[in-house]
């Protein structure tokens, strides 16, 4: 057998990584993952976590809201990063390979090292999230004033009236970005106001 793989040196393209699987360098990997995992040499927890997120966030919260924003309006999205020879080979590449330090994608940054700009591949994480901060100073302003100020949140007793402005004075001028928070907010309102309220039974 060749010695250890250097992952740590630039991989020659993306057609590696993709068909590393069939490739000695794949073979290798899946050997020295094997051999990491009952030597004690690699870190199970961490291909544990790893497969725990697929088998979950993955699948009930990426793909799902993927397919039914997509789907809603009448788009087709498509997942490379899942073709199922990737993500087979993948499964043989050990942990320590994926994470350095907290960071993780590292393989597929080495792989592209040479054809991104580092401050692309490198930059902090970013998810695709609605600008919810900038609604709520904006379009959504008086719908959540109205929500959260209202009458019967009042009576409810369950949240101080003062805090609650506090939180939406603080937001609109931009000394804190609460959106979480009065989203959260408005959320359990408007449930209250279309399952408990019209009930007489109920006790808060």
């Amino acid at each position: 057998m060749r010695g250890p793989l250097n992952i740590a040196r630039p991989v020659q393209g993306w057609p590696l990584i993709v068909q590393a699987g069939a490739s000695e360098d794949g073979k290798q990997l899946a050997a020295e993952t094997a051999e990491a995992v009952f030597t004690g040499g690699g870190s199970l927890a961490d291909s544990q976590k790893l497969y725990a997120d697929i088998k979950t966030t993955l699948v009930s919260e990426m793909l799902t809201k993927v397919d039914r924003m997509t789907m809603a309006h009448g788009l087709e999205a498509r997942v490379p990063f899942l073709d199922h020879r990737l993500v087979e080979w993948a499964f043989t590449v050990p942990a320590r390979h994926k994470l350095h330090n907290g960071e993780g994608k590292r393989l597929v940054k080495k792989a592209f090292e040479d054809r991104l700009p580092r401050e692309i591949l490198y930059r902090p994480k970013q998810g695709f999230n609605v600008p919810l901060g900038m609604w709520m100073r904006h379009e959504l302003h008086d719908f959540v004033r109205d929500t959260l100020t209202s009458q019967s949140l009042t009576e409810r007793g369950l949240f101080r009236r003062n805090a609650i402005r506090g939180l939406l004075d603080d937001h609109d001028s931009g000394r804190a970005d609460s959106s979480n928070k009065i989203f959260a907010l408005v959320m359990l309102e408007l449930w209250f106001q279309k399952f408990a309220d019209a009930r007489r039974d109920y006790v808060v």
